[in-house]
């Protein structure tokens, strides 16, 4: 057991300002933190790629900082799993965390899903907080005594919105993959119509993709989150499989209007309105998920479709003008 005295403030920091004031980075990540009630208290299980980690902490004793008394211990995936299981679940907290040492003290940059952006200041003495506010320029600002798990079990979360953040955490790995399946697939689809009358060479192409950009995105997958701190090569390839399954396996969909008797011209404005709905509704998912702008959202990732159809159609046009004259 350890004590760690916390202080946290909300907004955040340049994170290379930390770096010009002579902190190290430790490593960044995403964490889920379940915290559950057992027996009058609240045990929390963080989960970090492969990695589980049980603790709980004892009440605040302080007076400008909390001060926790920390006990933590490393468990496998079974252990949690039966420990979520047989009790309560008070509430679960994700979060984008960059950790950041800067003399005895940790600095985390956190961005919580459904509560904002937070600076937290961890140190093994309360005497080292004040010090490290001055350091980073945020005396003045407004600190923050409550938890993440007080903030979030005071804000009402309609169960609507809790089934969709369980459905995200299930398939949130798929999404990028059908997301950028979809970008790449209308934008060859596009591209390919403009340039040939051939259904058989559009059909082609879009399963080659299919196969081609799957692999390729998922090798690539594999090796990023393989290189992020903490990551597992099982995690890693898990990403790299949900990827894998969401960029081949949803583009295939775009070949049914192709291999139907309609006209192609007609099969390709089919497709197109089917990729640019799935992608406003994965658009809305992500934002209502992690509780941003609905409208902002959907705008800014159909923007990018209209833009790469834009100019897929542009290279599909101009290119086959350019072979014929040379």
């Amino acid at each position: 057991m350890r004590r760690e005295y916390q202080l946290k403030v909300g907004g955040t920091i340049d994170p290379s300002s930390l770096l010009k004031w002579g902190a190290e980075k430790l490593g960044q990540g995403f964490q889920k933190d379940i915290y559950l009630a057992v027996e009058g208290v609240v045990w929390r299980v963080r989960i970090e790629g492969d990695h589980y980690l049980l603790g709980n902490k004892g009440d605040d004793c302080g007076w400008h900082a909390r001060v926790k008394e920390v006990e933590e211990r490393v468990i496998n995936k079974q252990e949690a799993d039966q420990i979520i299981k047989t009790h309560r679940v008070l509430a679960v907290i994700c979060k984008n965390r960059i950790l950041f040492r800067l003399d005895d003290s940790v600095i985390t940059l956190d961005d919580v899903e459904q509560l904002g952006s937070f600076i937290e200041i961890r140190s093994p003495s309360e005497a080292g907080i004040p010090r490290i506010l001055s350091a980073l320029g945020l005396r003045g600002r407004e600190t923050i005594r409550e938890s993440f798990l007080d903030m979030m079990l005071a804000k009402e979360i309609p169960a609507w919105r809790r089934a969709l953040i369980r459905f995200h955490d299930r398939v949130g790995e798929l999404i990028f993959g059908i997301a950028s399946g979809i970008l790449t697939t209308i934008g060859l689809l596009v591209g390919m119509n403009a340039a040939t009358d051939s259904r058989l060479a559009v059909v082609a192409g879009i399963l080659v993709i299919a196969m081609a950009d799957s692999l390729s995105a998922s090798f690539g997958m594999y090796l990023s989150k393989l290189g992020e701190r903490g990551s597992t090569r099982a995690a890693a390839l898990r990403y790299a499989s949900g990827t894998f399954a969401g960029k081949f396996i949803f583009p295939l969909s775009f070949a049914i209007p192709l291999l139907s008797p309609i006209a192609l011209s007609t099969a390709v404005m089919i497709d197109l309105a089917w990729g640019v709905a799935v992608l406003a509704l994965l658009s809305a998912e992500q934002a209502l998920v992690t509780q941003t702008s609905v409208a902002r959202t959907i705008g800014r990732n159909v923007g990018l479709a209209i833009l790469i159809v834009c100019l897929s159609s542009l290279v599909g046009s101009v290119v086959p003008k350019l072979i014929s004259s040379i």
